[in-house]
């Protein structure tokens, strides 16, 4: 059952690592952008999962219980008030760790009730990339589907302009769930003013809101830039390391895409940081995994981060990037009449349109069920308006993966064109840049 849980988590965090937040989007991004989650159990290895798009290019999340974390090392942060659950972030991010042990947290524990429910913020992880907020959620009855209908942060009397992802979901019934909110800015977080209020927003009976203000008192600690401008080029195509950021809670790598490459780069499959004494540290696996958009030139990938480490000299290793010849990256679609007007040869897709909304594609896998998602989570109407996914589930099947994306179409021209995410074909080749940190 361990292997099995580890394999799901493995399988289902893969399909995170490419996912990217546009920039000027994440300003407005305050809604929570996963509500109607759902499990579903079919034979063998399946998984249902459900991607909205209400914030536009909405943000993805995951909850998944970490088992291969140490005992001992589990067992003595789980005694930490309000942050037992961050042994399930452990496992998957060094960076987490590291705020474990140099104790760069605050514990909060501060408790309202309003109607049936109560909450608790337990504690908070702050930076200048965003925080992380630990909360707890109790109520009498079940809550394990109760959906957020808000988030917000004050800070100055206003919304603080970020996005915000959380799970809050449970597989099996119960009163109680401990979750977290990881909250995401686009440009450096400021902590001139440390007083903040949590909005919350739920959807029980009553529309339950709640209003918790909370402090910082420890020193937050200052982001570091590294400015590069390096460029390279992979295959024919080139990109540009721009800059380097590293914070406590991530590390980010700048690029930007020359937009006369003959390619249109998808996926960084492989990216990772190496220091000096050979210790790696790659994409986050829990939670946003960057900005920007990497069709608009300019995208920020976030990493694990070794800020606590103080590395000498870091190399950063890109390969294992996924791409597809411009002008072949792009399927179009007929959804009034159910018709597919242009799929790439190169794309080893079966597809079918269905319901006049509904894109249905299936795609072969090895036994590792590498694969995942291969469209956007939106598309491009005759007009050149934009349109999004209203909903997506996926069934991962012994030899194949199976997507159902709907998508919202109720003032969109046909036809339309909806891009190419991921698919498996790489450019020949990788690259590694030296980065002198001191």
């Amino acid at each position: 059952m361990e292997k099995e849980a580890l394999d799901n988590y493995e399988r289902y965090a893969e399909a995170l690592d490419g996912i990217v937040v546009p920039t000027e989007q994440l300003a407005t991004a305050r809604l929570v952008g996963l509500q109607r989650a759902k499990r579903e159990r079919t034979r063998g290895k399946q998984l249902i999962w459900i991607r909205n798009a209400s914030i536009v290019m909405g943000i993805l999340i995951i909850f998944f219980t970490s088992l291969r974390i140490s005992p001992v090392f589990a067992s003595t942060v789980a005694k930490i008030p309000g942050l037992d659950r961050v042994v399930d972030l452990i496992t998957w991010d060094k960076g987490i760790e590291d705020i474990m042990d140099q104790q760069y947290f605050e514990e909060l524990n501060t408790t309202v009730q309003n109607n049936d429910l109560s909450l608790t913020v337990d504690s908070v992880i702050a930076d200048e990339s965003g925080m992380i907020i630990f909360y707890t959620l109790e109520a009498s009855y079940d809550i394990s589907r109760l959906n957020m209908s808000e988030i917000n942060i004050i800070q100055n009397g206003e919304p603080l302009q970020a996005g915000y992802s959380y799970s809050g979901f449970s597989a099996d019934p119960t009163n109680i769930i401990k979750d977290q909110i990881e909250v995401h800015v686009s440009e450096s977080m400021s902590y001139e003013n440390t007083n903040f209020i949590l909005e919350l927003g739920f959807k029980d009976e009553q529309n339950t809101k709640f209003s918790i203000p909370f402090a910082l008192q420890q020193p937050v600690a200052n982001t570091r830039h590294y400015e590069l401008n390096k460029e390279i080029i992979i295959d024919g195509q080139r990109l540009t390391v721009q800059s380097l950021s590293i914070s406590p809670l991530r590390a980010q790598v700048k690029l930007m895409i020359d937009e006369h490459n003959t390619m249109q780069l998808l996926q960084f499959r492989d990216m990772k940081l190496v220091d000096e004494h050979g210790e790696e540290w790659g994409g986050i696996r829990n939670g946003v995994s960057g900005t920007g958009s990497i069709r608009d030139g300019e995208v920020g990938y976030n990493m694990q981060s070794n800020y606590f480490r103080e590395p000498e000299q870091l190399t950063l290793h890109l390969g294992s990037i996924e791409a597809l010849p411009k002008g072949q990256d792009y399927i179009e679609v007929d959804f009034e009449r159910n018709e597919l007007l242009y799929v790439p040869e190169k794309l080893d897709v079966e597809l079918e349109v269905i319901n006049h909304r509904t894109l249905r594609s299936k795609i072969v896998v090895d036994e590792d069920l590498e694969r995942h998602t291969v469209f956007a989570t939106g598309g491009i109407d005759a007009e050149g308006n934009q349109f999004y996914i209203s909903s997506s589930g996926s069934s991962y099947m012994e030899d194949y993966i199976e997507t159902k994306d709907d998508y919202d179409l109720s003032e969109m021209v046909n036809p339309v064109r909806i891009h190419v995410s991921s698919y498996p074909s790489y450019l020949n080749g990788s690259v590694e840049i030296e980065i002198p940190l001191q």
